[in-house]
């Protein structure tokens, strides 16, 4: 009976006046998944995320390697060579996330739904925009540049697109955390590390997506836990709604 009332309930996530929820699309298969595997859910992303992980270090590394040689030679790289290379990088992130959800019993990159490619383009969009603006200041000089922060920075980005591919793969009743690390955290992150858990409908963010303070510099990491339906519908109604949370953020704006 709890299993049918989330189910009717993933329906409706994302429906919120006025908020765009980026997890909505997978939300009812993976219900389904869940209510499919009792008690095995948790198990298996344990696993998944053991065996993935190691994997997606490695991207990361190549990825900083590429970073490593544009910053040398930038005039070597055109906009079609950089998106190509975005794109190749982002998207094995995104398929990596989705990897570690299956208990990584396959070492097969999954495919990408139609769902997921109409996201990951919209998340690419806008990396694009920021990298054009950054390779013209790299060029002109008119900006003093941090390269090894900088670079940094963009390795981070490709952790977001690993943490939110997890997130998209998981089913509603998945809480979330938002642990800190010792290291000096910006009121953003604090802010969400008070208000955890949340659950999918709810979680505003992941870690180094660029909307907390601290940018895509964020230390921060996101706790994901597969619950019993009871569990989530206690979680769900102590939590303050995405928008809710979306204006507590705004907040720390200035």
């Amino acid at each position: 009976m709890a299993t049918k009332r989330i189910l009717s309930e993933a329906k409706t996530i994302g429906d919120h006046a006025s908020t765009k929820n980026p997890w909505k699309h997978h939300a009812i298969v993976s219900t389904i998944g869940a209510a499919l595997r009792p008690g095995k859910g948790q198990a298996l992303r344990d696993v998944g995320q053991r065996m993935v992980y190691p994997r997606f270090a490695r991207l990361e590394a190549a990825f900083r390697r590429e970073l490593e040689y544009l910053f040398d030679f930038p005039a070597d790289y055109t906009n079609r060579r950089m998106k190509k290379i975005f794109r190749n990088y982002y998207t094995k992130a995104f398929q990596l996330g989705h990897l570690s959800d299956k208990g990584a019993f396959s070492s097969r990159l999954p495919e990408l739904k139609p769902e997921d490619k109409r996201w990951l383009e919209t998340f690419l969009t806008k990396e694009y925009k920021y990298w054009r603006s950054f390779i013209e200041d790299l060029k002109t000089g008119k900006k003093k540049i941090n390269h090894e922060r900088r670079k940094e920075m963009y390795v981070m980005t490709l952790r977001s697109m690993y943490n939110s591919s997890r997130v998209i793969a998981n089913p509603p009743t998945t809480i979330y955390w938002w642990d800190t690390t010792p290291a000096e955290h910006c009121p953003h992150c604090l802010y969400l590390q008070s208000k955890s858990p949340f659950t999918k409908e709810n979680l505003p963010t992941v870690p180094a997506s660029g909307d907390t303070k601290c940018l895509s510099n964020c230390r921060c990491h996101l706790r994901i836990e597969q619950v019993s339906a009871a569990r989530y519908l206690q979680v769900k109604r102590g939590s303050p709604t995405r928008a809710e949370l979306l204006r507590g953020m705004r907040a720390f704006q200035n």
